[in-house]
């Protein structure tokens, strides 16, 4: 198993991605919390793997659990596709900050932390085909261009 993730933390809350990849099957879980943003804290994502090159991969989401209650996964209509995420290796990367960002004043001040570098990046494949509610909306601004790190744990 190989473990990715990042995270953001600021004064008014966090987040975290955590990736376990696996073969044929991959786990995500996805942590948040912000002061003011009514969102699920922890979600789990269940996804099979398809490795499709040693730099590149497919994630299809398979199942969903919100705070430790399994969510049924949209059909027919609400989902005309299966939600699917793509990763790729990259070399490590300094995350691109920019300097107008307020979290470029706040991080040397000790009021933000963040993951500093990647080698993995997420990028989801036709979100449009997903349902405009939550979890999904969640799932998917949170996957999409996500920046993960290999785990040092």
């Amino acid at each position: 198993m190989q473990r990715f993730d990042s995270f953001l933390a600021t004064g008014s809350g966090s987040g975290s991605v955590e990736l376990d990849l696996d073969a044929d099957t991959a786990t995500v879980r996805l942590r948040s919390r912000w002061m003011g943003v009514d969102r699920p804290e922890r979600l789990e994502l269940r996804c099979t793997h398809r490795a499709r090159a040693g730099h590149h991969g497919v994630l299809e989401l398979t199942a969903v659990s919100v705070d430790g209650v399994d969510v049924p996964m949209p059909a027919g209509d609400d989902a005309l596709l299966p939600l699917v995420v793509e990763y790729l290796r990259v070399p490590s990367t300094s995350v691109y900050l920019h300097p107008q960002s307020p979290l470029a004043d706040m991080g040397p001040l000790g009021y933000a932390e963040w993951t500093q570098r990647f080698d993995l990046l997420l990028l989801v494949v036709e979100d449009y085909a997903w349902p405009e509610t939550e979890p999904w909306t969640h799932i998917r601004e949170t996957l999409d261009k996500a920046k993960l790190e290999t785990s040092r744990d």
